[in-house]
């Protein structure tokens, strides 16, 4: 066995032309083998090549069992491919440009895509994650994909749905950031006390909001950053939690930094600030809204609690709804509420008008491949 292994090694190291010379010196040696033995030179020779065999044959035999025909094609083509550019460079420079506006813009539109619908909540447990849609005939100018609700409703429902590891809710704003409000704005989350709670999240820096500083309204100017915006606004300042930052009409106190791989979980934009819902007016320069059970303005989501399903959780929303009915006629005579998954960030099937854009945003990509490679090809 050793001696075999030694041999297939001997083998494979030997280049073609030692193999050529392996076969003609065995050829002459069997020539004149056959000489001494009273054959005429010319039969001596042709009888050696005749029972040796196919030479040309044996040599591909050793070429091939030397290498991997698929690589060598490969590099063979590549060479190939290779000197007939350089023979025409103008023609391989419309090519390249070519071929990177094609690759360039489908993987922009690619990571739109992967970005704004593919991926998942960055939660642990995505899967536990569902939301509250709303089909009040209030909210009929609304889109039911988003599944706004108002905030009196969220705290109704907060101590009356069972199945749940708990209920939390949040408003997507953009708030002017600096000392005047026609300072840059930031995509900011105004959430309820238990937000990151619900979601399973820790602060990377810091601490995340407390349950005592949704309450009193207006008393607790407190912010959550994202480490996206500790990076680029603030240099990533180790020392950043609690400095101020001039937020709408008020400066909040930053108490903690979001971890890197946390974005929110609004399908519309990376989430940069989290601010006590109850901050509203400090933070937006506006009235504060919340406190109207017709102001359908927050999202609510929430977690199945353990060996609790969906369906389950729909029966108990069905009960408090009509509960809400009965309770604010006047307002909640008519409110239907669901419970949908939640695992990512958008669920086409709560949105079928956004699942036709899509399917046709992938049509694009396609034709914008074709149009690349037939560009290509009349160039060729």
């Amino acid at each position: 066995m050793r001696n075999r292994l030694r041999w297939r090694f001997w083998k494979r190291s030997r280049s073609d032309a030692d193999f050529a010379d392996e076969i003609a010196a065995h050829l002459a040696l069997e020539a004149d083998q056959l000489e001494r033995e009273g054959m005429p030179a010319g039969d001596a020779r042709a009888t050696a090549r005749r029972e040796f065999g196919n030479v040309a044959a044996w040599k591909e035999w050793f070429h091939e069992s030397r290498r991997i025909l698929l690589l060598d094609n490969i590099a063979r083509d590549l060479r190939h491919a290779w000197r007939s550019l350089l023979r025409a460079p103008s023609f391989t420079l419309v090519v390249a440009l070519t071929l990177a506006i094609g690759i360039g813009a489908n993987t922009a539109v690619v990571t739109v895509i992967d970005t704004m619908f593919l991926r998942k909540l960055p939660v642990p447990s995505p899967e536990r994650m569902f939301a509250i849609f709303s089909g009040d005939v209030h909210n009929r100018a609304r889109r039911p994909a988003i599944g706004w609700n108002s905030f009196p409703d969220y705290l109704d429902l907060r101590s009356r749905l069972q199945g749940t590891d708990g209920l939390a809710a949040y408003s997507m704003q953009w708030v002017p950031l600096g000392d005047s409000l026609a300072c840059a704005s930031a995509w900011s989350a105004l959430v309820s006390e238990n937000y990151f709670q619900v979601l399973g999240i820790h602060a990377a820096r810091g601490r995340l909001i407390l349950p005592d500083e949704e309450e009193p309204r207006g008393t607790h100017p407190v912010v959550v950053i994202s480490d996206a915006l500790w990076k680029s606004r603030f240099a990533a300042d180790e020392h950043i939690v609690g400095t101020q930052m001039a937020i709408g009409t008020g400066r909040f106190t930053i108490v903690g930094v979001a971890p890197a791989g946390f974005t929110g979980t609004h399908p519309e934009g990376r989430t940069d600030l989290w601010i006590p819902i109850t901050m509203y007016a400090e933070a937006t320069g506006r009235s504060y809204i919340f406190d109207n059970r017709d102001a359908r303005q927050v999202a609510v989501i929430g977690r199945l609690a353990g060996g609790a399903t969906l369906a389950q959780v729909q029966t108990s929303l069905e009960h408090a709804t009509r509960d809400l009915a009965t309770t604010y006629p006047a307002v909640d005579a008519q409110l239907t509420m669901s419970a949908r998954p939640h695992e990512h960030l958008f669920e086409f099937e709560q949105n079928p008008s956004v699942l036709a854009s899509f399917l046709f945003v992938l049509a694009m990509v396609a034709l914008l491949h074709l149009v690349a490679c037939a560009n290509i090809a009349s160039l060729m």
